[in-house]
């Protein structure tokens, strides 16, 4: 049998833009189950990844999400 990736992949990816706070990306974290979250910025693309590690390590005092 074979499996694409097409088959098991999420096209609408949940993510976090580029400058948001910490605590919105550890919400969302939470509230979805997920271990990491795409940052984007604000064209959309791709500039890095935060993970629940960066986040439990990481106090939410005021600061952002950054690439």
């Amino acid at each position: 049998m074979t499996v694409r990736v097409s088959d098991v992949m999420t096209r609408n990816v949940d993510a976090v833009h580029e400058g948001k706070p910490v605590d919105v990306a550890r919400k969302t974290l939470l509230a979805r189950g997920f271990f990491a979250l795409p940052v984007r910025d604000d064209r959309g693309r791709l500039v890095g990844i935060v993970t629940e590690a960066d986040l439990l390590h990481d106090p939410a005092d005021g600061r952002t999400v950054t690439s």
